[in-house]
């Protein structure tokens, strides 16, 4: 793939293309287009309206190419955050504080323009997915039907029983060497 930042950061290539190219293949017709980094800024603000200050989030932003970045950044004292060194896009923001995922906190896409700061204002951490709880009421649903998880359980072991391994080893390989 082709793409990538200058050294300052500042500029960033317009696409990432997938160049299929042979060993010592001159590409004399490969144009690299070189645009400015986009900034997204914004104020976190818990569910009663607090700011999220002084925390370390994990943003995810996903674009409309299908790309995704992951960018890990810590608010300021008001919850003020700040991404930078961004691809100019059309981009939507999710984030994940602790065990809590928190999906599309802008509500609709922005557009991330070339060498543009885009300021979404304040983004309220509320209806989050908290994978912990998630995780433990699923464990209480398994154990409320003990039954079910042991059917799975022998039916996958059967499987397993019948399984035909020899198609895994090398020929003339057995289990005992």
């Amino acid at each position: 793939y082709v793409g990538g930042f200058d050294r300052s950061g500042a500029l960033i290539a317009e696409t990432r293309k997938q160049v299929l190219a042979e060993p010592g293949q001159v590409m004399d017709s490969t144009q690299i287009v070189m645009v400015p980094t986009a900034v997204l800024a914004g104020r976190l603000l818990d569910g009663q309206g607090a700011s999220v200050s002084g925390q370390v989030v994990a943003f995810a932003l996903d674009f409309a190419d299908g790309t995704r970045y992951e960018r890990r950044v810590k608010t300021g004292s008001e919850g003020a955050f700040r991404i930078e060194r961004l691809t100019p896009g059309v981009v939507s923001l999710s984030t994940q504080m602790g065990t809590v995922i928190y999906r599309d906190l802008l509500n609709e896409s922005v557009e991330l323009t070339p060498g543009g700061c885009r300021n979404v204002g304040d983004l309220a951490l509320t209806g989050g997915l908290d994978m912990d709880e998630t995780i433990k009421r699923k464990h209480a649903q398994a154990l409320d039907h003990p039954e079910e998880v042991l059917a799975a359980a022998e039916a996958l072991f059967q499987k397993i029983r019948r399984a035909d391994y020899e198609l895994f080893l090398e020929q003339g390989t057995h289990w005992g060497q």
